[in-house]
């Protein structure tokens, strides 16, 4: 579920196998090397992406641990797919602070609204199935869980004026 170009990827928007180019996402940085670091693609089932040392910060890296840790949550932008390589390269330095912050707040957000659907589905007594299937089409009505939640709490009526029963 990417938006425009340059669009925060959500960490629960597990329908992709591969990130587009210009994503933003939230990665765990799970080994560092002297020409870069490896990160995880939180949300993407294990997969991983490379961040050359060029792309970690601004200006001249003398020491990438300067920059980053193992374990340290970052948000880092795609620059590059590679399918036939399985491999993804990332930046750190091309995220402003603002798109950092914005994309952790809605990281956060949807990480929030998928422990609600959690929490009221068990009290409800749906199955995962029926809880998943419910949340990619609350999403798909309103682009978020969050959003779609958030709506809820404005109008009693959103989910049936979006088609639910």
């Amino acid at each position: 579920m990417s938006s425009s170009e340059g669009g925060f990827k959500l960490a629960m928007d597990e329908d992709s196998d591969w990130p587009e180019e210009g994503d933003l996402l939230i990665c765990t940085v799970k080994d560092i090397k002297q020409n870069g670091a490896y990160l995880t693609l939180d949300g993407f089932d294990g997969q991983e992406g490379f961040v050359f040392v060029g792309e970690i910060a601004a200006g001249w890296v003398k020491n990438i641990r300067a920059h980053v840790r193992e374990g340290q949550r970052v948000v880092a932008k795609v620059i590059q797919v590679k399918k036939d390589r399985k491999r993804v390269e990332l930046s750190l330095k091309s995220v402003s602070e603002e798109r950092r912050r914005e994309t952790v707040q809605s990281w956060k957000n949807e990480d929030r609204a998928n422990q609600i659907m959690r929490v009221a589905s068990e009290r409800i007594g749906w199955d995962e199935g029926k809880t998943s299937t419910v949340s990619s089409e609350m999403i798909e009505s309103f682009g978020t869980l969050y959003g779609a939640l958030e709506e809820c709490a404005i109008s009693e009526t959103a989910l049936s004026d979006a088609g639910f029963e």
